[in-house]
């Protein structure tokens, strides 16, 4: 299993539109290299902040609104079609491709809020890891659920949990993880090699992150999601979603270290 780099938990941005290297050519052919001032976004600004709260970051997805020789790109609030999704702390840029020149750039930046709020969740998290182990603890927590129109009509979603207090917290890092379910999210139970219901791509992948400092999980042996509650909007972001999460990495004589997590959220 592939160790993520700790930056991934606050700077996920994906071109979902891109098309290929001949296509490319044909429309830089017809594009025009515009500089364009930048783009910004007030953290809680809910015209281009998908969360709508002053909580220190933005969820920013840019929608191509423009043609090849003009690009200009606008925030998305509600559209599952985007060409760029962005979540980071507040006081940090990013540069996204404007529209479908590849040759036009739009700086987007993050500004803080006149009045940030604390994060407020909880969920009830006990791992039993090389680095931390603990019962059942109430923290704090975020989750994130990233929907993804990977194709016309298929919805994949990525959930990303975030634990910012001690424990979980090490180092200097938040825990976290990121789980893909590769279907639509919705009420039911999610595993993997489930035909209807899939979590992941199957044994050993599907889920990673750190909690304590420690690579969660190894590799994964089981891994069972089970949605509860989840909001039916068709959106791109939501946290209103409720379940379990269960992760075990049984170890063996390679890699001995074993990993038992139990998430309530």
């Amino acid at each position: 299993m592939a160790i993520m780099k700790p930056d991934l938990a606050l700077l996920i941005a994906v071109s979902l539109m891109a098309a290929d290297m001949s296509s490319r050519s044909v429309h830089a052919a017809g594009c025009k290299r515009i500089l364009r001032s930048p783009l910004s976004c007030t953290d809680g600004d809910p015209t281009c902040d998908l969360d709508h709260r002053p909580d220190r970051r933005c969820i920013i997805a840019l929608c191509n609104t423009g043609t090849t020789g003009a690009p200009r790109p606008s925030f998305c609030t509600g559209s599952l079609t985007w060409t760029t999704l962005y979540s980071g702390r507040v006081g940090r840029t990013f540069v996204a491709r404007a529209g479908r020149c590849p040759v036009s750039r739009r700086r987007v930046s993050c500004r803080p809020a006149a009045d940030p709020r604390p994060l407020g969740r909880t969920c009830t998290l006990s791992v039993d890891a090389p680095t931390v182990s603990t019962g059942p603890t109430t923290t704090h927590c975020r989750i994130d659920a990233l929907r993804f129109e990977r194709q016309p009509g298929h919805v994949t979603t990525q959930l990303n949990i975030h634990f910012p207090d001690a424990p979980f917290r090490a180092d200097g890092q938040n825990g976290w993880l990121v789980v893909e379910v590769l279907s639509p999210l919705d009420v039911g139970v999610f595993a993997f090699g489930d035909p209807v219901k899939p979590l992941g791509g199957g044994i050993g992948t599907g889920a990673v992150g750190t909690i304590g400092g420690q690579s969660i999980p190894i590799v994964v042996e089981r891994a069972r999601l089970e949605i509860d509650e989840v909001s039916r909007a068709s959106t791109i972001w939501t946290d209103d979603v409720h379940g379990t999460l269960d992760l075990d990495q049984i170890g063996g004589p390679l890699d001995p270290r074993r990993v038992v997590l139990h998430l309530e959220f």
